[in-house]
């Protein structure tokens, strides 16, 4: 992380904050925050209830979502709505497995501390499970038993092609995914593979013009069931010769 935690300060409306590295954690004592927080003499965006970035968080570069992320990894216990977080995994898990039969191997891009794999593993018990993250801190965390490796926020991932069956994704397309590591998954995925993973903001809205710049194609997107704003969706590879046999 960016230095270390900051004496707390108060807002000019009340709102006791206090700093870590470029972002701003609203007072443990404090209930959810106002969307924009006014601090300094300029606007702070909330992410989750009680942490603040300087800017929107889907427009953060690969390195401050790295520290964002392990900041929020810090303080899981206060910050993650675990039956929230349920709910969108086991979503996703579902639709993965509607989507293929037993993959032999799956990547978990973006797997943090690995929270989201016993998930996985209750659907997918047979399948060789990997992880990759950008933030060593958050590898550290990783208890799953799942081979992992640390990745740079560009790519590439350390795959030999066409070596992955299926790529899941949990809470990682809010943040802006470099167009160049996205490039990376059709590359891994064998004939047939799909990438099955959750968005919500506004990266929901601009999601398939991303996708074809990484040479892939949206292909189904439906609401999380009881979670509004929470989507799961389903892209393949753009090339014809890669794609799933099975229908959208």
């Amino acid at each position: 992380m960016n230095g270390a935690e900051g004496s707390s300060t108060t807002t000019d409306t009340g709102h006791e904050v206090r700093r870590s590295g470029s972002f701003l954690v609203l007072g443990e004592s404090t209930g959810p925050g106002p969307r924009i927080l006014r601090f300094e003499g300029r606007s702070w965006f909330r992410f989750m209830d009680r942490l603040y970035s300087p800017t929107p968080v889907h427009r953060l570069s690969p390195d401050e979502v790295r520290e964002l992320c392990e900041l929020r990894l810090a303080r899981a216990g206060s910050l993650i709505d675990e039956r929230l977080y349920a709910k969108v995994v086991s979503d996703l898990t579902v639709t993965a497995a509607a989507r293929t039969s037993t993959p032999r191997t799956i990547l978990d891009l973006g797997t943090g501390d690995g929270r989201a794999v016993p998930f996985y593993r209750s659907v997918f018990a047979d399948s060789r499970i990997y992880g990759c993250d950008m933030s060593a801190a958050s590898l550290r965390r990783h208890d799953s038993g799942a081979p992992v490796v640390q990745i740079s926020g560009n790519g590439p991932l350390p795959f030999a092609d066409r070596t992955i069956d299926l790529a899941l994704a949990s809470f990682v397309f809010h943040f802006s995914v470099p167009v160049p590591l996205l490039a990376e998954v059709p590359r891994i995925l064998r004939v047939g593979g799909v990438l099955v993973a959750t968005v919500y903001g506004p990266q929901a809205s601009s999601l398939a013009r991303l996708l074809r710049a990484a040479r892939m194609e949206l292909v189904g997107m439906r609401q999380v069931r009881d979670v509004p704003g929470h989507f799961v969706f389903t892209a393949q590879p753009a090339n014809p010769e890669a794609r799933s046999v099975r229908a959208a």
